[in-house]
């Protein structure tokens, strides 16, 4: 399960069956649903739950500090849990951040760097904290998605360091595992033996540490930004193998000009041109990977100079009994929103070309096997 921020509140239902067409790319996702979405405040930080033979969407709401499963057959609310256990005042609801519903009564919720584990009626039944442990060097991560598996909570982390300075980042680099584990039976923080990619630790780059995983069976899967290779971490048996996931949109990264690092227009552009990998979608009932890319993007288009407020992104299909890329479709950000979500069976984008001032949409995309 996956979460991201968005503006939402309502859902309505409404069936479809077509094709994407993005600019003559490769077409591999079907549309297989739709949800038309008003905008609403209040709502972000979304998760999607699997109970049944039915899905929930799950949505933290600011307003009531309540975590709300909404019904995609019907777009009803079953149930909310309240948060009044972890969000003690308004000024706690901006650092809310992360929540994993592993089921309706065991919910994984991240404010800062706290842990909690709550039921259905919000009851705070163990709480963890990450910023207590010396087991890593860092912090875990709030920007990143965190994932459960097993019995262990697996977290991103984020360093203490401060890597404008390139002798601080080959160290850092080369010393700091960016994956710890949480086990929740015994409440031990461990550092996973993961190490950050060569091309991490020549002391170029500062920006995009921050890893993003998923699990698949007993293993973990980690994606770093600059490295082509996709990371499977065997939980059991404690061994890494690596398997090469490349976009055919790929350019070679450019190091960050630290010089101008307080140049917000410089940031801009740099994150604009840069290609990047991102976030992991594992799909279990088809054995598949998709790979998240942001791909480079001009701000200056035909008709002058626009101010484009996403990047265009990609999908790498990674099929992971043959460990190969069998496809890749590209995606115009100013048709589909680069904010995805795992679904049981499929993926849940946001999409743009239709919105309304008042509403959205979010379409279900699935995958479909090349012939």
């Amino acid at each position: 399960m996956k979460s991201f921020c968005y503006i939402l509140f309502f859902m309505c239902f409404i069936p479809i069956g077509l094709i994407i067409s993005c600019n003559n790319n490769q077409q591999v996702f079907e549309i297989a649903e739709e949800y038309v979405i008003p905008r609403d405040i209040d709502s972000n930080f979304v998760d999607y739950f699997k109970n049944d033979s039915t899905g929930s969407m799950v949505m933290f709401n600011k307003a009531d500090s309540t975590l709300a499963f909404r019904n995609l057959a019907d777009m009803s609310i079953r149930e909310k849990i309240p948060l009044h256990g972890v969000l003690k005042n308004k000024s706690e609801k901006r650092y809310f951040s992360r929540f994993v519903v592993h089921h309706r009564d065991s919910v994984f919720v991240q404010y800062r760097n706290h842990i909690y584990l709550l039921d259905d009626k919000g009851r705070v039944f163990n709480d963890w904290n990450g910023a207590s442990t010396s087991t890593f060097a860092g912090e875990i991560s709030s920007i990143a998605p965190f994932t459960f598996s097993g019995k262990h909570l697996y977290y991103p982390i984020t360093g203490m360091y401060d890597l404008l300075k390139p002798d601080e980042r080959k160290q850092y680099f080369s010393q700091v595992q960016p994956v710890a584990s949480l086990d929740i039976s015994t409440s031990e923080w461990a550092s996973l033996p993961l190490a950050f990619p060569e091309i991490y630790q020549t002391g170029d780059f500062y920006l995009d540490v921050v890893p993003f995983i998923d699990h698949y069976r007993e293993a973990l899967v980690v994606s770093f930004g600059l490295s082509d290779t996709l990371y499977f971490y065997d939980t059991r048996n404690a061994i890494r193998f690596g398997y090469p996931c490349i976009s055919k949109y790929k350019e070679k990264p450019v190091p960050f000009d630290t010089d101008s690092s307080s140049n917000m227009i410089y940031h801009k552009r740099y994150d604009f041109e840069q290609f990047r990998y991102a976030d992991i979608f594992v799909d279990q009932q088809q054995n598949l990977l998709y790979r998240f890319a942001s791909l480079p993007t001009s701000l200056h288009q035909k008709d002058g100079y626009t101010n484009r407020k996403a990047k265009d992104w990609s999908l790498i299909v990674f099929d992971i009994e043959t460990k190969m890329v069998v496809a890749e479709q590209r995606f115009d950000s100013r048709e589909w929103a680069p904010f995805v979500m795992n679904a049981d069976d499929g993926l849940l984008v946001w999409r743009m070309a239709d919105r309304t001032a008042d509403s959205i949409q979010i379409v279900k995309l699935k995958y479909q096997h090349q012939k």
